[in-house]
């Protein structure tokens, strides 16, 4: 048995699973509902920009989800822990900690033993106060083309080295008694190993810290955010990094094993960010297969060989394959926007149930391109906040293609019946600008093999049967654990590295996998001339984006 964990904003949850990767049992501590007296919104305190959660309130979670666990189960069966935390969350760890770590008495509990040691709160990845450190670290290395190439990422308010620096630039007497700066993650190895945990490699790279090709801390981030010629400091107060991600870091401590009946020889494994713990959630074939997460926000996860950076996505070392990487596209205005327009058709066809995606998976499916013909198309770009990728808006922007070139439409256009036309327009934009964005990170095939659909927009026929011809590919759909899908990969990491036997963690997966218990083929690959036809808008979308980024340039100065 082995115990994937997923500490997140809201909740502490706790996924079993047993060799086959079957789900065994499942734990949820939800961070409102069962701790009250902490008084948190949705596991945080928001003030203004700065939103932050109370580390203490983490130490009762871990408690609670171990006597939950430990009532439904024999906890003594886990041959492994790993899972995955918040990415980007800092914990700062005081003086005396390790001490603190290393003798946990089973009379008493986690908070009460180790609350005095850390810095109260840890920012979450809603916060948005550090404009500021963000310009300065990109300065230090020529720019956010400069830093995403060097550490896989621009800078961004939530990641950990720019709220790092403004933790010293704000609190320097605490961060000078600071023992050990970690993350969500190694926060949680450091709890169940009872000694400060290192970094793992993959969430590690959330920090804009990290050079992910040389393998180290760049010296000139570490100087900015500590100080002139204080980056060594730092260096020490980060510690380690775990390059392995299947290694097996030591014993669970005795706390736990005494106090909830954990084997005493259960492994701690190496436990990553939410994200990377998504992506090994499901047997993605490096450089081949996508998952998609279709929610508020749109997120497009795929694991590469190829290092290809952009200021406009992420790249992350791979949590368990070496020399292989994680990139991460988030799109802010993912279902936002596309209910935006069907709420516009519900309201314009007087449509009782406001909720209804009727209308518009009809309008979308109406006209859409088929190999039979290519009339003349429209691209539309549909931003109600501003968007990450690319950085523009809000705003809307609709134009025709006629005799090869784009065609703002105006107010009075006859060429374009809004929000009917918006419904296909919308859902081919986003579709197409995540196929034009992922084709160089694919590794011999010019398409993806597979994607994987998980969220609510998932569950709508019209919006997958786009993402299927749009992007050339079969759509599965997990028929379990989708909304555990950080816990699960968690799990699944820890099974792999107790059980490796020469393996690589795809043939592991693959071996282990009972693909018809765990998915469905809810779309097959559409014909290759439809993939082909889409493939003509790709530059139309390109410019269309050009247009809408230099007009918010404008109405930004």
């Amino acid at each position: 048995m082995f115990l994937g964990l997923d500490l997140s904003t809201q909740q502490l949850k706790g996924v079993t699973i047993n060799e086959k990767l079957d789900i065994v049992q499942e734990v949820v501590v939800d961070f409102d509902k069962d701790f009250p007296s902490y008084n948190t919104t949705k596991g945080v305190y928001k003030h203004g920009h700065e939103v932050v959660a109370p580390v203490a309130m983490w130490l009762d979670a871990i408690d609670l989800l171990c006597a939950r666990l430990a009532k439904i189960m024999d906890v003594s069966e886990i041959q492994g822990i790993c899972g995955a935390g918040q990415q980007h969350a800092g914990v700062f760890w005081l003086e005396g900690a390790e001490r603190a770590l290393g003798s946990l008495e089973t009379n008493s509990t986690l908070k009460s033993q180790l609350e005095k040691y850390l810095y109260s709160s840890s920012p979450n990845w809603q916060d948005a106060t550090t404009s500021r450190e963000c310009r300065e670290m990109e300065a230090v290395v020529g720019g956010p083309d400069k830093l995403a190439d060097l550490t896989g990422s621009k800078a961004h308010l939530r990641f950990t080295g720019p709220q790092i620096k403004r933790f010293r630039r704000l609190h320097p007497d605490i961060y000078e008694k600071t023992e050990r700066i970690g993350l969500a993650s190694s926060f949680l190895m450091s709890v169940f190993l009872q000694r400060e945990a290192p970094l793992e490699i993959s969430d590690v790279c959330g920090m804009n810290l990290w050079d992910i090709q040389n393998e180290q801390f760049d010296s000139r981030l570490l100087d900015d955010v500590a100080g002139p010629f204080q980056g060594s400091d730092l260096a020490i107060k980060l510690g380690s990094v775990e390059m392995n991600g299947a290694k097996q870091l030591g014993r669970i401590g005795s706390y736990f094993s005494e106090k909830y009946g954990f084997s005493s020889h259960c492994q701690i494994i190496p436990i990553t960010g939410d994200n990377p713990a998504t992506l090994l959630s499901l047997p993605l074939r490096p450089g081949k297969d996508v998952l998609l997460s279709l929610g508020t926000s749109t997120t497009a996860l795929m694991a590469t060989s190829n290092y290809v950076c952009s200021p406009e996505y992420h790249m992350f070392g791979h949590p368990i394959v070496t020399n292989h990487f994680m990139v991460m596209l988030c799109y802010k205005n993912g279902s936002l926007a596309r209910e935006t327009v069907r709420d516009s058709i519900n309201e314009k066809y007087q449509v009782q149930d406001k909720s209804s995606w009727e209308l518009f998976n009809e309008f979308t499916l109406k006209e859409r391109m088929d190999s039979r013909s290519f009339p003349d198309q429209k691209i539309g770009l549909y931003y109600p906040l501003r968007e990450i990728i690319p950085a523009v808006g809000p705003g809307a922007w609709r134009f025709n293609i006629r005799n090869d070139k784009l065609e703002p439409v105006t107010e009075s256009s006859e060429s374009w019946t809004s929000p009917d036309d918006d419904a296909r327009a919308i859902v081919e934009s986003q579709f197409l600008d995540i196929r034009n964005r992922i084709t160089p990170l694919l590794t011999d095939v010019s398409r993806p093999q597979r994607v994987y659909v998980v969220g609510g927009a998932s569950r709508n026929e019209a919006i997958v049967q786009m993402i299927s011809e749009i992007l050339g590919c079969d759509v599965y759909r997990l028929k379990q654990g989708a909304s555990n899908a950080c816990a699960i990969g968690g799990a699944v990491k820890a099974a792999y590295a107790m059980n490796q036997q020469n393996l690589s963690f795809d043939e592991f997966v693959q071996q282990s996998w009972d693909e018809n218990k765990k998915i469905e083929l809810i779309r097959s690959m559409p014909e290759k001339s439809i993939y082909d036809i889409y493939g003509r808008l790709l530059p139309y979308l390109a410019e269309a984006q050009e247009i809408a980024v230099h007009q918010s340039e404008q109405d930004d100065k």
